[in-house]
């Protein structure tokens, strides 16, 4: 074991001089994409609560839910936006580091280009904006990159390796495909690197058994616990059909994952491609890609080395892409899609790997590192537009309920602690909510939701309006709706919108017919 960490400390020693000026300009690029949420009080829908840690055992979790119970033991389990983000911010520096040493990179302005795009990427953004669980999530991103860098140093190691990622995607089920990833473009690497045949071959057979027994010890574990517990898998987004997938559909995933792979540079897909510069960064970075595989298979001799590296290369786009073979009915998000900025990297590893002096590479380098520059400015662009974004939707939020309220408490009958009936939606034309335009370029999909959503009113009201109120059930608002004095009444914010019947307070939303569909 000492000789294992002095090992590891010697090659930190060795790659100082680039992973020095990584972490200086990770740390400028994270403040520039992130600093905004750090120090602003930022949620989305489903981060309202001041506490919690999110879905567990109940969505396939287990490692999640240990986490969370555990630190809520120890230090209680707050949403504290603050010291989540920096925390997340934290560990994300350790990964980009663990990045360069995973592909051992040699060249200091790849190394600051592979850190950059890795911390400004939407997935990212799409995971801090958790701020209740981001911190877990990007734990478990870390133990999929220890797990890789570490298997290949011994049969202990291997083990490890595996019951990191078990555990990693015990925590979020969708960091198997950064696994995935990362194990098919270090076998690239090796070889673009130009090692032996069998032993990349060898290594890769090793690194699909570890894929497969860290998926088998996650499910045994699952198991286990559900039967202790006596919980069950939810039903939310076919979680319960985890792991039954027939070949058929499993098939058809296969082929949407490449045919979106294909698709990055002329289709808005996962948020991650949503402005014109992203589209035409992927292009051009795919085309240096392509002339980046067709000089290695150039410079290598082997014919058995050329025919592995082609078939990894064909294999990348399903590894990148694999959380939509995955998820359940295949659905998948900007959350979920974090092994796409792999897309960004790719032409790195090729570059890194060979001379300047060849006219070729010069060129290309010159390309990737142009284009690498407009993304990486567009991305820290689009994270502030998100942040802000939600930031206003929750000042318009808070405003909006602040007046509902006052109407309801200036309406004749009101005393406190009367129920109340929202019935209906909130849809008031006199209001604008231009931030939750899906069509704007920089919004995410994370960023498309409204606090004044049937589900989140109470919990938005409770604590970022300070009032306990008390609302009526869903099925008590459908019998008000029903009524014909409620349905004569004008929709908020008109006046006689709001009146007591019965002893509640009924405020006529618009739409109350929809209460019937849900």
């Amino acid at each position: 074991m000492k000789e294992y960490f002095e090992k590891q400390r010697n090659v930190i020693l060795s790659k100082k001089d680039l992973i020095v000026p990584s972490i200086i300009f990770t740390v400028i690029f994270l403040l520039f994409a992130h600093v905004y949420l750090l120090v602003n009080d930022i949620r989305n829908h489903d981060s309202l609560l001041f506490n919690g840690y999110g879905a567990g055992i109940t969505s396939g979790r287990w490692a999640l839910q240990f986490m969370g119970e555990t630190v809520d033991k120890i230090w209680g389990g707050y949403n504290i936006p603050f010291f989540n983000t920096a925390v997340s911010l934290i560990l994300i520096t350790i990964i980009s580091v663990l990045l360069i040493l995973i592909f051992d990179i040699n060249k200091k302005v790849n190394a600051i280009f592979i850190s950059g795009i890795f911390v400004v990427f939407p997935s990212l953004t799409a995971t801090l904006i958790y701020t209740f669980t981001a911190h877990y999530y990007i734990f478990a991103i870390l133990l999929v990159f220890i797990a890789t860098y570490i298997i290949d140093e011994s049969k202990i190691s291997f083990i490890i390796s595996t019951l990191l990622v078990a555990f990693a995607i015990g925590i979020y089920q969708a960091y198997l495909p950064f696994y995935i990833s990362l194990l098919c473009l270090k076998s690239i690497n090796d070889c673009i690197k130009g090692e032996d045949f069998k032993d990349i071959l060898k290594r890769g057979i090793k690194y699909l058994v570890s894929i497969v027994l860290s998926l088998v010890i996650y499910m045994i574990i699952l198991k286990i616990v559900l039967a202790i517990t006596g919980l069950t898998l939810s039903s939310y987004r076919n979680i319960d059909t985890m792991g039954s997938v027939g070949v058929f559909e499993l098939l058809r995933r296969m082929l949407i994952a490449y045919v979106d792979i294909v698709r990055l540079p002329f289709h808005m897909i996962f948020s991650v491609n949503k402005t014109l510069i992203i589209k035409f960064s992927i292009l051009i970075l795919y085309i240096v890609s392509f002339i980046m595989v067709i000089f290695t298979l150039k410079k290598m001799k082997e014919k058995k080395l050329k025919l592995l590296f082609l078939a990894l290369i064909l294999v990348l786009p399903f590894a990148l892409n694999s959380s939509v073979i995955m998820a359940s009915r295949g659905y998948t998000y900007s959350l979920m899609s974090y092994t796409l900025v792999f897309i960004f990297i790719l032409p790195l590893l090729f570059l890194d790997k060979y001379d300047f002096d060849i006219k070729l590479i010069k060129v290309s380098n010159m390309v990737t590192y142009s284009i690498l520059t407009l993304a990486i400015i567009n991305y820290i662009w689009s994270s502030n537009g998100n942040y802000l974004a939600l930031k206003t939707k929750m000042s318009y939020a808070e405003h909006y309920y602040n007046r509902l309220i006052s109407r309801i408490e200036s309406t004749e009958g009101y005393i406190e602690g009367r129920m109340i009936a929202l019935v209906g939606e909130f849809s008031d034309k006199s209001e604008v909510d231009l931030w939750r335009n899906p069509d704007l370029s920089f919004n995410y999909d994370i960023n498309t939701d409204t606090f004044l959503r049937e589900n989140i009113r109470l919990t938005f009201i409770k604590n970022f309006v300070g009032k306990k109120i008390h609302i009526v059930s869903n099925e008590d608002a459908k019998k008000l709706a029903k009524r014909k004095e409620v349905r004569e009444m004008p929709p908020y914010p008109y006046y006689g919108s709001v009146k007591q019947i019965d002893n509640v307070m009924v405020v006529r939303l618009r739409n109350i017919d929809n209460l019937f569909e849900q």
